[in-house]
């Protein structure tokens, strides 16, 4: 499984009617879809949702708000949601930037027998204001591999940066295992990235690494899924 911690702050935008400038799947976040359809790839299991959202919150002040929130490809509720606020300040062109991290999702890795798990950290609620800064989302990994296992022996961070235009944080690490045949790596990344009219969507996960089969050979794999790649405008 995967722990993602999370950034949080209360939000004033949820409390503003027809905040939502465009969403994707049409209407999944209570929208009425993009302007235009995202040029680019999308991969949303049911109840997955990209959405942009702007208005003027209960304490008068101009927010946007970038967002997405994942559902797990395999059989059990819940859902993962990353959400970039800025929030105009008293100094102008000086915003409050916020990253709220929050949820649980069972993800199928597209291997056999190998399923992760993304969840934030039990027990845990930071927060987080600033303009422009170090972007951190504390992480573990636990993967079931082909009735072998591999886990990060600590918490590792998605690492990056967070500011008016832009989150980007990544993370790569190499993971303990019980055989010592087999080799996993792990890779995250998420992007987004202001545009013109909308955001631009870069959301995917990565795994490769080696292993023995029953015949004594050794195989690579590698499995790179990509939740979304695309600009949403609205």
């Amino acid at each position: 499984m995967e722990r993602l911690w999370r950034f949080s702050l209360p939000s004033t935008l949820d409390q503003f009617e027809h905040a939502v400038t465009a969403d994707y799947p049409a209407r999944c976040q209570g929208g009425t879809g993009p302007q235009r359809q995202p040029t680019g790839y999308v991969h949303m299991p049911k109840g997955g949702c990209l959405y942009n959202m702007r208005g003027i919150n209960a304490d008068g002040r101009y927010q946007e708000r970038a967002a997405f929130r994942i559902t797990p490809n395999v059989g059990r509720g819940g859902s993962v949601g990353v959400e970039l606020d800025v929030i105009e300040t008293d100094t102008p062109g000086v915003p409050n930037v916020t990253v709220t991290v929050s949820g649980l999702a069972l993800w199928n890795l597209g291997l056999s027998g190998s399923v992760a798990e993304l969840t934030p950290a039990p027990g845990v609620d930071e927060t987080t204001i600033y303009s422009e800064g170090e972007a951190y989302l504390p992480s573990y990994t636990h993967v079931f591999f082909k009735g072998k296992e591999a886990w990060s022996p600590y918490w590792y961070s998605l690492h990056g940066k967070a500011n008016r235009n832009k989150l980007l944080m990544s993370a790569t690490e190499e993971l303990d295992t019980n055989d010592p045949n087999l080799t996993f790596e792990v890779k995250q990344s998420i992007l987004i990235k202001r545009l013109k009219n909308g955001w631009f969507y870069d959301i995917s996960f990565e795994r490769e690494g080696e292993y023995m089969d029953k015949a004594g050979k050794r195989k690579k794999f590698s499995v790179h899924e990509f939740v979304a790649i695309a600009p949403l405008h609205g």
